[in-house]
């Protein structure tokens, strides 16, 4: 077989999860993170001359009959629940560059998501949203070679609000239950702090069923804080969002989300709302935009005693946000990394 010059267009296939695992069809809580690093990015590929093709993964057979499977350059396996080890495999057999894309640190994790981490292992090259993140994951693979590639934002930038100065602050929540620990722990300070001014505190989550710390933070009652839960949806997400003042980003070591995908924090930024994030370390980049704090109730009342330092750091941080996080910017980067990878693994005679 005649290898492809280089030069010519590059040939990316990007393997998607079945449709009840998240699929580009619908804007589900599970495929977030195939839409931001995915979906939204292959039209402004396909604008820079790249040809795309995103296939989900019920479909394979039907490509390997008609003899269309192998026919990428580049083979992107995005992280998912769905176990896409055996397609890893069958592509690895065939000689053909994969690169899997990884949005947090899975090698501390057990079960499902050991799957991603597998993957990312044997392929040819990792692509991540941060620094931190890279540098977590080099130390476990030697001479991987790994790419940073920032989330994008979704949808259009809204109108910057700093936090009201009157009436109570709305601060809002939200990731799957089984994040909520690390805010549980937070409800005395932040009740502590409602003492000087009310707090609503809105937390979006999956709720069927809804778990037991859930349950107990639901069931809590202070006298100036006020919780409710609501379920996930994409219209009540922008409804909640549009409601807020103070998107709040507890960090728990302990499940070593240290440097995991920011999307949270630029996403509260791009729809002009001060995100409050307390993961120091992993996200530095932002430390000059005034919202990573030490806690999260420190953020708060750093937001409330300072409001014109604060809209002035969200005007920033927005205006930041727009120069470095839009799909269009992005997708250079990422044609940029997938062709570095290309390139590469010609090199080493693939």
């Amino acid at each position: 077989m005649t290898a492809r010059p280089i030069d010519a267009p590059l040939r990316i296939t990007g393997l998607l999860p079945r449709p009840n695992d998240g699929s580009l069809g619908t804007r589900s809580w599970k495929d977030a993170g195939i839409r931001i690093r995915c979906a939204s990015i292959a039209p402004h590929l396909g604008a820079l001359g790249a040809a795309v093709k995103l296939v989900e993964s019920q479909n394979l057979d039907r490509r390997i009959a008609d003899g269309s499977y192998f026919d990428a350059d580049v083979f992107m396996i995005y992280q998912t629940l769905e176990d896409h080890r055996p397609i890893v495999g069958s592509l690895l057999d065939a000689g053909k560059c994969v690169v899997v894309d990884v949005c947090d640190d899975l090698t501390r994790y057990k079960g499902v998501l050991n799957y991603n981490w597998e993957n990312a292992q044997r392929a040819f090259a990792i692509t991540v949203p941060t620094a931190s993140l890279a540098r977590r994951l080099a130390a476990r693979v030697e001479g991987k070679r790994i790419y940073i590639v920032p989330d994008a934002v979704e949808g259009e930038p809204a109108p910057v609000r700093p936090p009201r100065r009157e009436g109570p602050l709305r601060l809002f929540w939200y990731g799957w239950q089984h994040k909520l620990r690390t805010l549980s722990e937070r409800l005395p300070a932040l009740a502590e702090l409602a003492a000087r001014r009310p707090l609503e505190l809105t937390i979006m989550s999956n709720l069927r069923p809804v778990g037991p710390i859930l349950q107990s933070i639901v069931e809590s009652r202070y006298d100036r804080l006020s919780i409710a839960a609501v379920p996930w949806d994409l219209s009540a997400f922008n409804t909640a969002m549009e409601r807020s003042d103070i998107a709040v980003i507890p960090y728990n070591e302990s499940i070593s989300y240290s440097g995991r995908s920011p999307v949270r924090l630029i996403q509260a930024a791009w729809r002009g709302r001060l995100p409050v994030s307390e993961d120091v370390e992993g996200y530095p980049e932002f430390a000059r935009f005034g919202v990573l704090h030490r806690s999260i109730v420190d953020g708060i009342a750093w937001a409330v005693e300072n409001p014109d330092a604060a809209a002035g750091q969200l005007a920033a941080l927005q205006r930041h946000v727009a120069e470095t996080h839009r799909p269009e910017v992005l997708a250079r980067t990422w044609m940029h990394a997938l062709s570095h990878a290309y390139a590469g693994f010609r090199e080493q005679g693939g």
